[in-house]
């Protein structure tokens, strides 16, 4: 049983469910909000999956670890991350802000949130969008972090920021991401070499497209699940919408290159590749 983007690890915070707070309050009040989400469901079936697909938890990983622990056993914990060229995440990430604030226009969406808290800065286009979160990193004072609490402070910045598109390019900063959840995770599960062998599994998009069944196969077994004969249709596809521009596209690759680079790092000791990231750490070794 799958709740698609539920955001229940957001639940239990300060202020009512609010995300944009990172107070750890009782773990008994997170572990309630998983409980009570999933009650109905596991009375039926004890032997259910639960899987909570939030994107977002990623991006946040100054607060969701916490919660994590408080709401998750540790014999049950199984993360999987499914990561993509952070460039192209950008651009596709723009796009969807675009179509919600194109609903709204229209009068067509359902959603009851405030425009302003979607559109985007500047003059409307991807790299306005893109100066808009260059911004933001800037004022966060991530640049000239050192110490590891003034990351963790410019980090807290950055993913509480009022509108999606000021956090388009953070969210491409998967190395300083993944070292969070694995700083505060390994501990709990019993060291770094059991929380990759047993708890964590990250792949890249891509794989999705070409290789289907054989990541679909990773995916069961990690999670405890048989192995299914998964049909073709419709893999890979994704909304129409006009290609990036070549010079933004380069500048996006040079600007990503040493976070792309810093992921292969991480990821190197134990044996995952990442197709973007070698590739990065190639070319900054040249």
């Amino acid at each position: 049983w799958g709740g698609r983007e539920a955001h229940i690890l957001f639940k239990g915070t300060q202020g009512q469910g609010n995300e944009n707070s990172t107070t750890i309050i009782d773990q008994c009040q997170i572990w309630k909000a998983y409980k009570d989400f999933f009650e109905e469901e596991a009375s039926k079936n004890a032997d259910m999956k639960f899987i909570d697909k939030t994107p977002r938890y990623l991006f946040h990983s100054d607060m969701i670890p916490h919660h994590m622990k408080c709401a998750v056993p540790k014999e049950m914990m199984k993360i999987i991350f499914v990561v993509r060229d952070p460039a192209d995440r950008a651009y596709s990430h723009y796009q969807m802000i675009e179509r919600k604030y194109s609903w709204f226009k229209k009068g067509t969406s359902k959603n009851t949130k405030d425009l302003n808290k979607i559109k985007i800065g500047g003059n409307g286009t991807f790299e306005a969008a893109l100066q808009d979160s260059f911004d933001v990193i800037e004022e966060s004072g991530f640049y000239k972090a050192q110490t590891p609490r003034e990351i963790l402070e410019a980090w807290g910045y950055i993913t509480h920021t009022k509108t999606p598109s000021q956090s388009i390019l953070s969210r491409g900063f998967y190395a300083l991401q993944l070292q969070m959840f694995i700083d505060k995770l390994s501990s709990y599960v019993g060291g770094t070499d059991e929380l990759f062998s047993n708890h964590l599994l990250i792949f890249e998009n891509d794989d999705m497209k070409t290789n289907y069944q054989q990541t679909m196969d990773k995916v069961n077994e990690f999670i405890g699940m048989p192995h299914v004969e998964m049909p073709q249709e419709g893999v890979g596809k994704t909304p129409f919408y006009d290609t990036m521009e070549n010079s933004t596209r380069a500048m996006l690759v040079d600007f990503y290159r040493p976070y792309n680079a810093a992921l292969h790092d991480l990821l190197r000791p134990y044996g995952i590749e990442i197709s973007f990231a070698k590739k990065a750490w190639e070319e900054s070794q040249s």
